[in-house]
């Protein structure tokens, strides 16, 4: 009889294993969101670091040869690379496709690629060289987070539905194409 009670008392009963899963849970529960939130704010910490890093090349580029302009018709990351102020590729996990160019400002309507208004009312001048990186399918939500992690609050519009015309950030109602403005001469 003893050894038959030995036996019985080596599981665990089933109130016990309820409640180990119980706690597993609730404990997963509590950090899945979590998780997640921090997955999705990498996405805004990557591309923001990214802008930062094609900014500093520029400025590099433009302290070296005095001018924003390519040497030729390439992709304006690619020639920072080659000029080995850079050492990849522009890339985000934001949209879709993305490029790094330079333009030449029209001055007038604030909201279209090369013409930002960056204290919020001045537009660059007409005729400014300008770098910009372009980001496509990005969505409203995504393009409004990244406006006010690059511009901030005040310059980013009251929500994702309303396009965004001011500051280094632009984009359309929704998102859409996100153009971010890196220098001018």
């Amino acid at each position: 009889m003893n050894a038959k009670q030995n036996q019985s008392n080596k599981g665990f009963t089933l109130i016990e294993m309820i409640g180990v899963l119980a706690i597993i849970a609730i404990l997963a529960a509590l950090l899945v969101p979590k998780v997640f939130s921090a997955i999705n704010d990498s996405r805004f910490s990557n591309t923001v670091t990214s802008v930062n890093a094609v900014k500093g090349a520029t400025m590099n580029y433009f302290g070296q040869f005095g001018t924003l302009s390519s040497t030729n018709n390439t992709a304006y990351d690619t020639e920072l690379i080659k000029q080995n102020f850079l050492d990849r590729p522009f890339g985000c996990k934001v949209g879709t496709t993305n490029q790094v160019h330079v333009v030449t400002s029209s001055g007038t309507t604030a909201g279209t690629n090369a013409c930002y208004a960056l204290d919020g009312a001045t537009a660059i001048p007409a005729g400014s060289t300008v770098v910009e990186i372009l980001i496509g399918g990005v969505s409203g939500p995504d393009a409004w987070e990244l406006s006010k992690r690059i511009d901030g609050a005040s310059l980013s519009g009251a929500d994702s539905s309303v396009a965004d015309t001011l500051g280094r950030v632009t984009y359309g109602a929704g998102g859409g194409l996100v153009s971010i403005y890196l220098a001018h001469k």
